[in-house]
């Protein structure tokens, strides 16, 4: 599994910074005077500069979200293309005989009460 984590949060401080001029900007413009909205316009730039940055940083994290999750979920889908797989036999077998069954094979191998026992035996 990718750790993931640095990116979110490079996302997460990008969001942010985003929010901390905003509230800056509205802080300024809220004062009532044409040198608080005056600030608040000053501000602009440098808002728009973090919403771009804050828009690559999401796009990266979302990017590497979905690459990782894409390439650990193939094993998991993976089936052997193999028909020539051993069948399971009643009572007990080798650990190596065990995992050369598939999966429904070693399921019904233990459902029906075998015991799989050390190879060296």
């Amino acid at each position: 599994m990718f750790d993931l984590k640095p990116y979110f949060d490079a996302a997460r401080s990008a969001d942010e910074e985003v929010n901390k001029i905003m509230n800056q900007m509205n802080d300024h413009f809220t004062e009532g005077t044409d040198e608080g909205k005056q600030a608040a316009l000053d501000l602009r730039p440098a808002l728009d500069e973090a919403k771009a940055k804050a828009e690559e940083a999401n796009k990266l994290y979302l990017s590497m979200r979905e690459a990782a999750s894409v390439s650990s979920g193939a094993a998991k889908e993976f089936v052997p293309a193999s028909e020539n797989l051993p069948e399971a036999k009643k009572g007990e077998m080798k650990r190596g005989e065990f995992l050369a069954l598939d999966a429904k094979a070693q399921m019904e191998f233990i459902k029906a009460g075998g015991k799989v026992r050390e190879d060296e035996e």
